[in-house]
């Protein structure tokens, strides 16, 4: 991937989990605890975590394709490190806590959203990969 790419992955990843964690915030405070609440100080945490969470993708800069076992070694690795990335700043600003229910269901909402992210992602590639080799089939042809 060139670096232009990455950054524009990175600013669509930092929205898309600034826009989640204010509708999971929403949702889960309003019916597991409806007499929390959120203060202004704490809502520059959502874009800081959303653009920190974005990090790890810079390990897919790459100006040669890599190969099966690197492909699956940095996944793993842009895995753990958003992981750690993401709990990290959540620990740090006091909304999970290791000890609590909190970390499990943080867990797997973050699981779940890995899992979509990496999928639709996934299928944005394929899409542009067959519309490229349309296009190159369409100008052979011609």
């Amino acid at each position: 991937m060139k670096i232009y790419d990455v950054l524009k992955l990175m600013l669509i990843i930092a929205c898309a989990v600034t826009v989640f964690q204010a509708v999971f915030i929403s949702i889960f405070a309003w019916f597991l605890f409806p007499d929390s609440t959120i203060y202004a100080r704490n809502l520059y945490q959502l874009p800081v975590i959303g653009v920190l969470s974005t990090l790890p993708t810079l390990l897919y800069i790459k100006r040669s394709e890599p190969s099966q076992l690197e492909w699956i070694i940095r996944r793993i690795l842009h895995f753990v490190l958003t992981a750690g990335v993401v709990f990290g700043a959540l620990t740090h600003f006091g909304w999970v806590y290791a000890q609590t229910q909190n970390a499990i269901i943080a867990f797997a909402v973050f699981l779940l959203v890995y899992i979509a992210s990496t999928i639709v992602g996934s299928v944005r590639a394929n899409r542009l990969a067959d519309k490229l080799n349309e296009r190159i089939n369409a100008s052979h042809d011609s």
